[in-house]
């Protein structure tokens, strides 16, 4: 027994939809995203023992903000 089944679209008006605008290229200096960036201020409230055991970032703003929150007292 076949069934005929009444089809609710037709799948040739389906197509594939793509951004309008390219995705902005990275920064070449940063290596960010151009929108985003550096977001170093959420290293300003770091709590001391959270902060000596953080690895080194690799940005020196960001270092110098986990240095300062090691040395601080609990």
């Amino acid at each position: 027994m076949t069934k005929t089944f009444k089809e609710f679209f037709n799948k040739k008006d389906i197509k594939p939809t793509f951004p309008e605008n390219p995705p902005p290229k990275i920064d070449p200096k940063t290596g960010m995203h151009s929108e985003y960036g550096e977001n170093s201020a959420r290293f300003n409230k770091l709590d001391p023992i959270s902060a000596k055991a953080m690895p080194k970032t690799g940005n020196p703003k960001i270092d110098r903000k986990v240095e300062a929150a090691a040395k601080k007292p609990k």
